[in-house]
């Protein structure tokens, strides 16, 4: 009877090692990078190291910059890291802007809405945070011997949260004092708020309850 050659144990590793490669190949699939000459890696992509997945920019020190897909709260969009590399970022969306009104008017000595005011909804990030911008034109009324002051500001939900404008007329004289235009621009960053849709509103009031009107009114938001 032919003898039976025993098996080879170094077939069979071989064999193993190349079961094992295979798979590794195969995972790889799900990802990828770029490394640059001193073998730092500087982009990455695919299925990340934190179960996100996405395409991920590194600086010099290794640190994650930036990264578009799915981010660790599990929204879909852009983020920039901070350098101090301590894990926070901000989304970035895309900004928004109401419509500008007409002139509009109000004798309200408290603040309140207008017809024809503009509002905006806008979808907040994780962050929270809104970048706010108030535009426009307040008129005052002619006035003998008196003051007039008026207000417009943004509120939030409802909530006075917002950037501000104000102008204001004084005068002690009997002749009427010719009414004033002032345009201007008022910004403030507005954090602690939840993610997701909020609604950006304008009220006004005229300190002293003479009419006033308010012009080319307009939000524009930067969300986060």
């Amino acid at each position: 009877m032919p003898g039976v050659n025993p098996s080879n144990d170094r077939w069979l590793a071989t064999t193993i090692k190349n079961i094992l490669q295979r798979l590794t190949n195969l995972e790889g699939q799900q990802n990828g990078g770029v490394r640059n000459a001193q073998n730092q890696l500087r982009l990455q992509w695919g299925l990340l190291p934190d179960g996100t997945y996405g395409l991920v920019a590194y600086d010099n020190a290794g640190n994650k910059r930036a990264q578009l897909g799915q981010l660790p709260d599990g929204d879909f969009g852009f983020a920039t890291y901070s350098p101090a590399n301590n894990g926070s970022y901000v989304e970035l969306n895309v900004p928004q802007a109401s419509p500008s009104s007409g002139t509009i008017s109000t004798a309200s000595t408290s603040f309140t809405t207008i017809a024809g005011s503009p509002t905006l909804t806008v979808a907040c990030g994780a962050s929270g945070t809104m970048l706010i911008t108030l535009s426009g034109t307040l008129g005052l009324p002619s006035i003998a011997n008196a003051t007039v002051q008026s207000f417009a500001k943004v509120y939030v939900d409802g909530v006075l949260t917002g950037p501000g404008l104000g102008t204001s007329l004084q005068t002690t004289t009997t002749p009427a004092v010719v009414g004033l235009q002032t345009t201007g621009a008022a910004t403030a960053l507005v954090t602690g708020l939840t993610q997701g849709s909020h609604t950006l509103s304008i009220e006004y009031q005229s300190v002293f309850g003479q009419l006033c009107n308010f012009t080319a009114m307009q939000i524009i938001c930067q969300p986060y």
